[in-house]
Formats: structure tokens, sequence, C-alpha cells
């Protein structure tokens, strides 16, 4: 199972806003399943926060 988070980014509650879908490990998705997760999902911003090598985190 894949756990998703959606934030509200511009917004004083979590009525308005701009939503966006996050998942914070990206689960080793394919860039063709991480399509699917956003057309899903139906935001025009979807973030997959993962492990880096480089950095922090990868997004």
């Amino acid at each position: 199972m894949i756990k998703v988070y959606v934030a509200s980014a511009f917004s004083k509650d979590e009525k308005g806003g701009n939503k966006a879908g996050v998942l914070i490990n990206d689960y080793n998705l394919t860039v063709k399943q991480k399509m699917k997760v956003a057309q899903i999902l139906g935001y025009s911003e979807t973030a997959f926060i993962s492990e880096s090598d480089k950095a922090d985190f990868k997004l």
C-alpha cells in the first residue's frame, strides 16, 4: 500500500488553496507508476520524496 499525503498551499485552512499530492517515500516507483499515481490523485502537482546520495533528500 502506498501512503499519499495531500498538502494545501496558500490556505489558512484545509478548505482552500492549491492541493498537491506528496509521497514521503517513493517506493522505488518507475516514472510510469509515478505518472499513474499523479493521474489518480488528479492534482496538477505531485511530489515524490526519497533518499539521496548527494543531498538530504531527493524531490
